[in-house]
């Protein structure tokens, strides 16, 4: 219960503490133009990296699929923009 309480507070907090602050940077920029494109990826990712490379450290492991996400999540947000530009036309 206690964890459940201190979990509530650290999240309103935090929610709080960036409530302020304007993330204007080009990388968080990029990022929050492919974020639905990782959320939707990642799973898929992180799956394939544990049956193919599950060998791998886990420093390499998390570096892979994080580089692996990004790219593929990239690839997609060209497509689906290239696709939706040619049905409105």
């Amino acid at each position: 219960m206690l964890r459940a309480c201190l979990a509530i507070v650290l999240i309103a907090l935090l929610i709080k503490i960036t409530a302020y602050i304007r993330f204007e940077s080009k990388a968080a920029l990029a990022l929050g133009t492919i974020s639905y494109e990782v959320y939707l990826s990642h799973v898929i990712v992180i799956e394939l990296f544990t049956s193919y490379c599950g060998s791998l450290n886990s420093g390499m492991y998390v570096v892979g699929v994080v580089v692996v996400t990004l790219v593929l999540s990239y690839i997609i947000h060209k497509v689906d923009q290239k696709i939706i530009v040619q049905l409105r036309a």
